[in-house]
């Protein structure tokens, strides 16, 4: 099983909200913790909602009336409702999971801490967050921040084998200076030539999102989801999969970056799958709907595959 925890307190602290899957029982568990676990909230969640090797989302969204959970994109069949004042939590903490299984990010809605091994990249401008697999097309690098009025330039860089290679940089300059956004590249020889495109709107004390996908041959910019400028090819002398690590530069006056995600979303988001299904017969109680029933287990006594009967010209669909 693998949990989100929203908390309070030390070593023994206060559970306001527990979101446990627990894959193999194919349920969700919500619940909290004061002196003890409380009433359980059983939403019905099929295991076969995960994918091998595939990323997710969950969302928890905080609404008057209790929690809202999400599974890429999708409500959990039951909320939760508050049974601990919301405002005191102080803590999110990432639990559980085996067989290869990880948290790999985690977003706030404000510069709360957030702890817990799974979260690996780290936000520091002193840090440098190297990959754990090589970039590829389709993957989008996701980077939040808070901004602050007058604060100093700020960038995200995607680098190559040391800091002195990058593949691009997208370096936001507000004012009272330039009030633009330029995309370069650098190699051993220098800088080359700028794209400069119009800085978006920021908001003192606000958050943002600057997302960078990696298209055939490109690059695309985006600004709390709205597309910046023109794309920025990949320069001459550089490769996606020779980028070695994301490096957030930059701010001042109070401007922080408090999250980095690099995710695939044609992998994380929910499929369009075949809801029915029909075949000319049957036997051995291989009906056709098993052949879209999301699981890949080939071995027949896994329940999982079709199976016509012994005649001729048999067909499924």
């Amino acid at each position: 099983s693998s949990g989100i925890n929203a908390e309070y307190g030390g070593a023994n602290s206060v559970n306001l909200l527990h979101v446990d899957f627990r894959p193999f029982n194919d349920v969700v568990v919500l619940n909290n913790y004061v002196y003890g676990w409380k009433t359980e909230v059983r939403p019905v969640f099929s295991k076969y909602n995960f994918a091998a090797n595939k990323l997710f989302e969950v969302r928890i969204e905080v609404h008057e009336d209790g929690y809202r959970i999400f599974f890429n994109g999708r409500e959990l069949t039951r909320r939760f409702p508050h049974r601990v004042d919301i405002s005191s939590a102080d803590h999110v903490v990432l639990h559980g999971g085996s067989n290869g299984f990880k948290w790999t990010a985690l977003k706030l809605p404000s510069t709360q801490l957030a702890t817990g091994s799974g979260v690996p990249f780290s936000t520091s401008t002193k840090e440098k967050n190297y990959l754990e697999r090589p970039l590829a097309t389709g993957d989008v690098i996701s980077a939040w921040g808070i901004y602050a009025t007058d604060s100093s330039k700020f960038n995200v860089n995607l680098m190559m084998e040391n800091d002195q290679y990058f593949m691009i940089h997208v370096d936001f300059r507000p004012p009272p200076n330039e009030n633009k956004v330029v995309l370069n590249s650098k190699k051993q020889n220098g800088w080359e030539r700028e794209v400069r495109t119009t800085l978006p709107v920021f908001e003192n004390g606000k958050a943002f999102k600057v997302d960078i996908k990696c298209l055939d041959g490109e690059f695309e910019i985006h600004h709390n989801g709205n597309v910046l400028g023109t794309r920025f090819p990949y320069r001459d002398g550089f490769a996606l999969e020779e980028v070695k690590f994301v490096w957030l530069l930059g701010g001042s006056r109070g401007m922080v970056w408090t999250d980095l995600a690099i995710t695939q979303p044609d992998l994380a988001a929910s499929p369009l799958r075949l809801v029915s299904a029909t075949q000319s017969s049957t036997g051995w109680n291989g009906v056709a709907s098993r052949a879209i029933d999301g699981n890949t287990d080939g071995n027949y006594w896994g329940k999982s595959c079709m199976h016509s009967s012994a005649t001729k010209n048999n067909w499924w669909m």
